[in-house]
C-alpha cells in the first residue's frame, strides 16, 4: 500500500503530469476565450444589423420628408405667377436649409425652361435655359415633380439631393466605429471616409426604397475600433 502511494506521488510530481496539467489549463483557457470572442462577434453582428435597419428607416423617412415638402411647394398658389417669384425663392431657401442633402431647387415652366433656381448665385447661368442643360454629378440624384393645376401641367419642381450631406447625420453618429457604403444597382455612389472593403468582418445590408428615385442599398460594417 505504501508503495502504491509513493507511485501516485511520483506520478503527480512527474514532468508528464505537469505537462498534461498545463496543456489542459491552456486548452480550457483557449476554449473560454473562443467562447467569449464568439459571443462578442455575435453581439456585434446583431448590433450592426439593428443599426443598419434604423439608419435605412431614418434615411427613407428623411427622403420622404423632402419629397413631401417639394410636393407642397408644387401645389402652392405662388407657382401660378411670376409676380410671386420672391416668395417662392424664400420658401425654396428655407427648404434647402432645413433638409440635409437638398442642395438645389429649380422652378421649371411647362416648356422645361428654368424660371428660377435656389441657390441663385452659383446657378445664375442656367436661368431661362432648358432643364436639359442642367447637369448633375455622380453623387447627386434628382427629383422632378409636376405642378398640376388640375386641368393642366403648368411646370415642374426639379430638385437635386447630394448623397454626401444627405447621409452626414448617419456618418456623424457612427463616428469611427462603423463604416457606411451606399450603392445603387450594384454601383457604389457614396461611402464614409472609414470604408475599407478589406477590413469587412461582416456587413449588414438594408434596402432603402425611394419612390421615383430607385432603390439604394445601405451597407454597414464595424471597423477595427469596435
Amino acid at each position: 500500500m505504501l508503495i502504491h502511494t509513493d507511485s501516485n506521488k511520483s506520478f503527480f510530481t512527474s514532468r508528464l503530469f505537469l505537462f498534461m496539467a498545463g496543456f489542459l489549463m491552456l486548452t480550457v483557457t483557449f476554449m473560454v476565450w473562443k467562447f467569449y470572442e464568439q459571443t462578442k462577434l455575435t453581439e456585434l453582428a446583431s448590433n450592426t444589423g439593428a443599426l443598419a435597419r434604423v439608419y435605412a428607416s431614418e434615411s427613407q423617412s428623411q427622403f420622404q420628408s423632402i419629397e413631401d415638402a417639394l410636393e407642397r411647394m408644387a401645389k402652392t398658389e405662388a407657382l401660378r405667377g411670376k409676380k410671386d417669384l420672391v416668395d417662392w425663392e424664400k420658401d425654396a431657401a428655407i427648404y434647402t436649409n432645413i433638409y440635409e442633402g437638398l442642395t438645389t431647387i429649380v422652378w421649371v415652366n411647362a416648356e422645361f425652361e428654368i424660371q428660377s433656381i435656389v441657390p441663385k448665385e452659383e446657378n445664375a447661368q442656367y436661368l431661362d435655359q432648358n432643364l436639359g442643360n442642367f447637369k448633375t454629378a455622380d453623387h447627386e440624384i434628382d427629383l422632378i415633380i409636376p405642378i398640376d393645376s388640375g386641368s393642366e401641367i403648368k411646370g415642374f419642381i426639379f430638385a437635386i439631393i447630394d448623397i454626401e450631406p444627405f447621409f452626414s447625420p448617419v456618418v456623424a453618429d457612427i463616428q469611427n466605429e462603423y463604416m457606411l457604403q451606399i450603392s445603387m444597382e450594384g454601383i457604389p455612389i457614396y461611402h464614409s471616409p472609414e470604408w475599407d472593403a478589406s477590413q469587412e468582418r461582416f456587413v449588414a445590408k438594408q434596402l432603402i426604397v425611394i419612390k421615383d428615385a430607385g432603390i439604394w442599398n445601405l451597407s454597414l460594417a464595424p471597423t477595427d475600433n469596435n
